[in-house]
């Protein structure tokens, strides 16, 4: 609902063709990457929470009354992907890790109690995720960032000259 300056949770009935409001949410907050539990009574989205320091987390939403409960305390810089696991225990995100500082990593959720553990570690960035429908296996896209130096002269880049070649460390 951008012209009210909040995001909105809808469900639609695709027989009825009926929509409603599950959930709001006014600037600073804001809600994203819906997903149904197994169960299909509830709804987990990332909330942001603008002005603090870890400002995304898990909540989830029950489609029966729109009652927000939140998925422990576990509270991150970014997030940007969340899917259930199918046996309803847990939810897998794609988050950037506050103690490392390293681009989105993969982590798993428990629930109802958010128990946090780290599923990767390592200098890549994990997006785009999904789970096996018997929870054994995630895919997800891998980013891989291949920096390297390069010199030019402060007059222009006629003579750029590349000095390291992918070593493929970070930094």
């Amino acid at each position: 609902e951008p012209h009210l300056n909040r995001d909105a949770l809808v469900v639609l009935d695709l027989e009825s063709g009926k929509e409603r409001n599950l959930a709001t949410a006014t600037n600073p907050f804001a809600l994203t990457q819906p997903a149904w539990s197994p169960e299909r009574k509830r709804i987990a989205v990332i909330q942001f929470q603008g002005g603090v320091s870890f400002p995304a987390s898990v909540i989830t939403i029950r489609v029966s009354d729109g009652k927000r409960e939140p998925v422990g305390k576990a509270a991150f810089l970014n997030m940007e992907d969340l899917t259930w696991l199918p046996d309803g225990s847990g939810l897998i995100a794609a988050a950037f890790d506050p103690s490392t500082f390293t681009g989105n990593q993969l982590w798993r959720i428990g629930y109802p109690d958010g128990r946090i553990t780290r599923i990767t570690s390592d200098a890549n960035e994990y997006g785009e995720l999904t789970v096996s429908a018997d929870g054994s296996t995630i895919a997800a896209v891998r980013i891989r960032r291949q920096p390297d130096l390069w010199v030019a002269a402060a007059s222009g880049p006629r003579n750029l000259k590349q000095i390291t070649f992918g070593s493929g460390e970070e930094g």
